[in-house]
């Protein structure tokens, strides 16, 4: 009975450590404001998050990633530039797209 006991606890924890994490990997991302900050401080902002949702002026939103491994399942990176206080064209990272996929007909 002892043993049992053990096993559900151990069983229960290992649970409890799951849903903390799956519950981590869908939080909503970081948000901030492109054009208010430098073109060094947004690559520090998506590096430091590794997702971040960025106003880019005019009421429109991206998301931009460190890396491709932080896009979606069936996603791929894709070079991403965005407006910012001292570049109008900085290098911030990565978007996410739906990938391509090659159709020989």
């Amino acid at each position: 009975m002892r043993r049992l006991a053990t096993i559900l606890c151990l069983s229960a924890m290992c649970v409890s450590a799951s849903a903390q994490q799956r519950r981590e990997e869908f939080t909503a991302p970081q948000r901030g404001n492109a054009t208010a900050m430098s073109c060094q401080a947004v690559k520090a902002f998506i590096q430091s998050n590794g997702a971040a949702l960025l106003s880019t002026g005019g009421g429109s939103y991206d998301r931009y990633v460190r890396d491709q491994s932080f896009c979606y399942s069936g996603q791929v990176g894709r070079t991403a530039f965005a407006p910012t206080r001292d570049n109008p064209h900085c290098f911030v990272g990565y978007t996410c797209e739906e990938r391509q996929l090659n159709n020989p007909f």
